[in-house]
């Protein structure tokens, strides 16, 4: 039986190669790509790209760090997603990569986010993934890596906590638990497990919570002029 499981448990971890575990592939990579850039769509409050001031239609590469104040928050889109991302709070982004990548199996388009404090909400409306190719949106914080898998609304925190409001999102355990593949679909929540050998928790996304980013992403993407 043990076998069994180690089996599976190989199997698993293989496939996240192809899925959200490509994230950490790449790192250290070279690969064949035209970049994107992202824009810059409200600022509220206090925030920073690179260090200078943020404002609203300002064009931001790959690579960048975003970082907003108390009270603030930046609102930007990745138009080859079809992508609205708002920075909330006292958080950092850095957008790893965004590209069409032309290495690896074949050509799609990539956007690698490291969330390494605070949280965002965001609203992916037009990506195709495969297994093996095709496009990936994923995301990383210190805790858990995160996979779209299908235009998807949802909100992710650097704690590794993901709400998933429409679509479906991969999300593995980076330390202290099984790291096997879970996935969270509309309506529900995941934590990530803390104690080694234990597993995520996922539960429904409570109602206030639910209601307050229906309503965000909805705001969201009136701002972006995504119907």
């Amino acid at each position: 039986m043990s076998g069994a499981l180690n089996h599976l448990k190989k199997f698993l971890l293989l496939a996240l190669g192809a899925s959200v575990g490509f994230f950490f592939a790449l790192e250290g990579r070279a690969a064949q790509t035209n970049k994107f850039t992202a824009e810059i769509k409200q600022v509220i409050g206090g925030a920073a790209v690179n260090g200078a001031v943020a404002k609203k239609g300002m064009i931001v590469s790959e690579g960048a760090t975003i970082v907003t104040g108390p009270d603030s928050s930046v609102t930007f889109v990745i138009k080859e997603f079809k992508a609205v991302i708002r920075l909330q709070s006292q958080s950092t982004l850095s957008l790893d990569k965004i590209a069409m990548n032309f290495d690896y199996s074949s050509a799609g388009k990539v956007a690698f986010i490291d969330l390494k404090g605070g949280a965002f909400v965001a609203s992916v409306s037009k990506i195709n993934y495969n297994l093996n190719r095709g496009d990936r949106f994923e995301i990383k914080t210190a805790k858990a890596a995160d996979g779209v898998r299908e235009p998807s609304d949802f909100k992710v925190g650097a704690d590794g906590t993901v709400h998933c409001r429409k679509g479906n999102i991969m999300f593995i355990n980076r330390i202290g638990s099984v790291q096997a593949p879970w996935t969270i679909t509309s309506g529900e929540s995941i934590q990530p497990a803390t104690i080694p050998g234990s597993i995520p928790t996922i539960s429904p996304t409570p109602p206030d919570l639910a209601a307050a980013l229906d309503k965000e992403i909805k705001e969201l993407k009136k701002l972006a002029g995504y119907r």
